[in-house]
């Protein structure tokens, strides 16, 4: 007789350190090092950011082939590699520093080995992990893993300021290799993919006929043919173009309307909003719908965008940072919460790989747009009014997205 294993609860604690130690405690702190490293290095801000933006390309590129690799290599040896990525990433940045001449090349590198970690190691992995390991309530254990990142961002942001002005920015970088390689060994000693033979699902056999194990739902190739999928696909191309680029640019935004000393404390508050929003998320969705849950985000969002865009004050903009938060929030679960209530568990890591995909493209597209209307217009009052409309394209297609599919219609 099939047993529930307690490896179900150590993957799932592996997923929940990588995304706090990989995203909240490095990746999301990787600003705090910006200024440091480009005035050691003497690096123009653009060539930095240049080579940042080599690491959503390479990951979109990576993402559209998740499955084959999924296919070849398993995704426990896919999770490993991104582990150790994140782990080269860090010795690149701390060998910069040591051989500036060569700089360019170790950060250029490093960046570009970093999608392996964003793709292999954290969200999509965990999402495809959960939904292998749980029979219910995979809704809430996703936005969990997503408040994870969130949490360790709010820890580390002030230590790693810290550590940056006491020690400067490569031992701070040494220490990330340090953090990035214990969470690596961690990782290879407790994680497990998927259950194996003799073992079940956590609450397998309870509830729905998703609790009870049924597979249930479309394959891609069934979903790409619905008009779900396309309305799907809008939607998470427009978290990349309309709703990420506000929160890279609210400090920038404080400057430009001369409050720029509660830029710091308005980005604090995206980050708490996105973990208050986070941990209840997923338990909405499987409570309410995902319709219901998501539009009133979408609204607050279309508020914050005109608020901005007319009336600039403090006010306005801690309203606008809890607004951005609760985006973000939707950022990171949206795409999993989506395959779940819509397409089923018949071909969840299919469907989300591409899904995720739309939504890298659009997180590539959608900051350079964001900022050439800055520069043409000189505010960013043009686009936040154009955000503000898009809400209403990302409301109807909502609307028509999650128009139930009858599952019956397709055969087996």
């Amino acid at each position: 007789m099939k047993k529930s294993s307690t490896r179900a609860w150590l993957s799932l604690l592996c997923c929940l350190l990588a995304n706090l130690i990989y995203c909240g405690f490095i990746n999301n702190q990787m600003a705090l090092l910006l200024d440091p490293i480009c005035t050691a290095l003497n690096f123009p801000r653009a060539l930095f950011s240049s080579l940042q933006s080599l690491t959503p390309i390479v990951n979109a590129i990576i993402s559209m082939f998740f499955m084959k690799f999924m296919t070849k290599l398993g995704l426990r040896r896919m999770a490993i590699i991104g582990g150790i990525a994140i782990v080269c990433f860090t010795v690149l940045y701390y060998l910069a520093g040591k051989v500036p001449s060569a700089a360019i090349v170790f950060i250029g590198l490093a960046q570009i080995i970093l999608a392996f970690n964003m793709s292999w190691a954290t969200a999509m992995t965990a999402n495809i992990v959960i939904t292998n390991w749980f029979a219910k309530s995979t809704g809430t254990l996703i936005s969990l893993y997503a408040a994870a990142g969130g949490i360790g961002g709010v820890i580390a942001a002030p230590l790693v300021g810290k550590w940056v002005a006491s020690v400067g920015w490569q031992t701070t970088m040494f220490y990330f290799i340090i953090a990035s390689a214990a969470t690596l060994l961690i990782f290879i000693l407790l994680f497990k993919a998927a259950p194996g033979e003799n073992e079940c699902r956590v609450w397998e056999g309870e509830g729905s006929d998703e609790a009870a194990g049924e597979v249930v739902g479309l394959t891609y190739a069934q979903a790409k043919k619905t008009p779900n999928f396309l309305f799907c696909a809008f939607l998470c191309v427009g978290l990349g173009v309309f709703m990420y680029p506000p929160m890279m640019t609210l400090a920038a935004y404080c400057s430009d309307v001369g409050l720029v000393e509660i830029a710091g404390v308005a980005m604090s508050v995206v980050f708490a909003a996105q973990i208050i929003v986070n941990l209840p998320l997923g338990a909405l969705v499987e409570k309410i719908g995902l319709k219901a849950t998501m539009i009133p985000i979408f609204l607050a969002f279309l508020a914050a965008m005109l608020a901005l865009a007319l009336a600039p004050s403090k006010g306005v903009i801690f309203f606008a940072a809890v607004c951005v938060g609760a985006a973000f929030a939707v950022i990171n679960v949206l795409t999993a919460l989506l395959i779940g209530e819509i397409f089923g568990n018949r071909d969840f890591a299919g469907i989300q790989a591409k899904f995720y995909v739309f939504m890298i493209v659009g997180m590539i597209i959608g900051p350079p747009i964001f900022n050439a209307v800055y520069d043409l217009a000189g505010s960013y009052k043009p686009v936040f009014i154009a955000n503000a409309c898009a809400m209403v394209l990302m409301i109807l297609a909502m609307f028509a997205a999650t128009k139930k599919i009858d599952f019956s219609k397709y055969s087996n």
